[in-house]
């Protein structure tokens, strides 16, 4: 076998090995940062999960009725207390 063909198989068996570590890499590098764009996009969307249970708490919390019956006291000076006897509006004259 002449000189020039064995170093050009050297030259092509150091070239493949080098290929299939630069891809091993890149693949590396890639998944892990897949990874890493992941578990930052699920750290977000869990922020965002308990930002919206707490607006439905506080959405309730404004619908209840006893802050709407101290808004009522406190704001509106309105009594609580209630008849006993109902009486009754008609909308006609007489």
């Amino acid at each position: 076998m002449p000189k020039k063909t064995k170093g050009t198989i050297w030259f092509l068996i150091i070239f493949i090995i080098f290929s299939e570590l630069m891809a091993y890499t890149w693949i590396r590098t890639e998944s892990t940062q897949a990874l890493l764009r992941i578990s930052k996009e699920e750290e977000l969307l869990l922020g965002k999960r308990s930002y919206h249970k707490a607006l439905l708490a506080e959405k309730e919390w404004l619908k209840s009725d006893a802050r709407i019956t101290q808004i009522a006291k406190n704001r509106l000076n309105l009594s609580t207390v209630t008849m006993k006897q109902i009486i009754y509006l008609s909308g006609e004259n007489g």
